[in-house]
């Protein structure tokens, strides 16, 4: 049995493929051939391709023509319905199947697949829509054997949403930060907790040392939006500012104050809607070097690299 792509490449999942069977007929009348596949060869669902005369008596070579789907069959059909006539006989052939999803695996005690070597430029990989609030996620999917294992409901850990609502609570807070509202005619109070500040903002944690409690802290170089929107990052909140224009600004909160994640995904979202020119990239990149901006580096550098001709 030999199996072959139509492209003459590699054989990958929806290519057309070409089977030839060598095999001995009795008859031209009376001997056939039954095709069938799988995808699973260690717990094989096997699913019907077509019947085949043979096209003459003694050794004869047929050929058929399939289409490699993923998945299992639709409908399973039964393998086993030959005779025992000297004349019958089953023969089976494995062979290797390339997914299309770009960088799927499968890995398990049934399969020695390692994945396959295609790696993605960095810069692609950091694009704002690859990322989820600044993080890559690698998703990897693992099929559960429902006979073996019974979970029961398991509840969602709860502390996300407690630390959020201690967001600007005033009865539980021990720090005060004050800001010129944006015209400088008065102030803006926000409070927050030292505690969390110290694990998620280590440098405005810094900043509060010393100060006794609710003893207003001055931050004078950030809008108070800004500002409050870096607090609701801090504390595990969702936000969603104007990047296009205000990348920028938390990029210089962010990093300022210790907020690393935040300073990469504002760093990415600048990056996406930055638009170099030979004008503006040497401002850029002097940007990107004086904040530790690698993404930005990068960017600026493809950018001289691709105009330098």
């Amino acid at each position: 049995i030999a199996v072959k792509s139509n492209t003459g490449t590699e054989i990958r999942e929806g290519d057309d493929i070409v089977i030839q069977a060598d095999v001995f007929c009795e008859s031209s009348t009376t001997s056939f051939a039954d095709i069938y596949h799988t995808t699973n060869p260690h717990n094989p669902v096997w699913a019907f391709i077509g019947t085949y005369d043979c096209p003459g008596n003694g050794h004869q070579t047929i050929t058929a023509q399939h289409k490699l789907t993923g998945g299992e069959p639709e409908q399973a059909s039964d393998r086993n319905s030959c005779s025992n006539g000297s004349y019958d006989d089953a023969d089976d052939l494995v062979f290797q199947v390339k997914r299309k999803n770009f960088g799927r695996a499968v890995f398990g005690k049934e399969s020695s697949t390692l994945g396959w070597h295609n790696f993605n430029k960095r810069s692609d990989l950091v694009k704002p829509e690859n990322l989820n609030h600044g993080t890559l996620t690698i998703e990897l999917r693992m099929k559960l054997d429902e006979a073996k294992s019974r979970v029961n409901f398991i509840p969602e850990n709860s502390l996300g949403k407690h630390m959020l609502g201690l967001f600007l609570d005033k009865e539980s807070a021990d720090v005060l930060f004050e800001l010129p509202n944006d015209d400088h005619s008065s102030k803006v109070q926000y409070y927050a907790h030292s505690l969390i500040l110290k694990s998620s903002a280590p440098a405005l944690a810094r900043l509060c040392e010393g100060s006794t409690k609710l003893s207003p802290v001055a931050i004078p170089d950030v809008e108070p939006q800004v500002f409050l929107q870096l607090l609701q990052y801090v504390y595990g909140g969702d936000i969603r500012p104007d990047w296009e224009n205000d990348a920028k600004k938390f990029i210089d909160a962010a990093g300022k104050y210790g907020v690393i994640n935040l300073k990469v995904e504002a760093e990415a979202w600048y990056v996406a809607y930055c638009n170099f020119t030979v004008e503006n990239m040497v401002a850029d990149l002097l940007y990107a070097d004086a904040k530790n901006c690698p993404l930005l580096r990068e960017a600026a550098i493809d950018f001289i690299w691709t105009h330098s001709a």
